[in-house]
């Protein structure tokens, strides 16, 4: 990628290993971050009588430290599930989870399917994501029959500095 511009647009907090790996290939970089990432404030978590947390992304483990602190005596009673190996990494240095991820693949669906459909019915299932994020995976589970909680541990804002980083480089 010598004499290539690329533009990065992940969010701060993940973007050093893309960042990393572009530079290695000998390109130009311009990371300008379209969206920038901040906890949920003023929320009161319980976690009730949940039985299985899915987390979403890296994101939802790292804004989950107060959830995680609310059910740590569960914990070990949990089945703790994350839709790929990164998210699932972070889990388990963070906060010492034993984790299940999919089989094969990456993302949501695929961690559903490697399950047995009767596992979801009737379980009662959290779901960490962040606020305004895709509702396919809670549409899944509903419709396989699961009792889900959705626990919006952090939301995404417009980065109104991203056009000027461009503007810039």
């Amino acid at each position: 990628l010598n004499d290539c511009l690329v533009l990065v647009t992940r969010p701060e907090q993940v973007a050093d290993e893309t960042l990393s790996q572009i530079s290695g290939w000998g390109a130009d970089i311009c990371h300008a971050p379209v969206f920038t990432v901040h906890p949920v404030e003023n929320q009161s978590i319980d976690i009730g009588e949940v039985e299985t947390l899915i987390f979403v992304s890296r994101n939802a483990v790292r804004y989950s430290t107060e959830l995680i602190a609310s059910c740590a005596r569960k914990l070990d009673a949990m089945d703790i599930l994350a839709v790929g190996p990164a998210t699932a990494a972070l889990l388990k240095t963070e906060h010492g989870c034993r984790v299940t991820i999919p089989e094969q693949g990456v993302g949501g669906k695929t961690l559903l399917a490697s399950f047995d459909s009767e596992y979801w019915y009737h379980r009662k299932v959290g779901v960490v994501r962040g606020v305004d994020a895709p509702t396919e995976l809670i549409d899944e589970l509903t419709g396989l029959g699961a009792e889900v909680r959705v626990f919006n541990v952090y939301q995404r804002q417009l980065n109104p500095t991203a056009n000027d980083i461009v503007d810039q480089f």
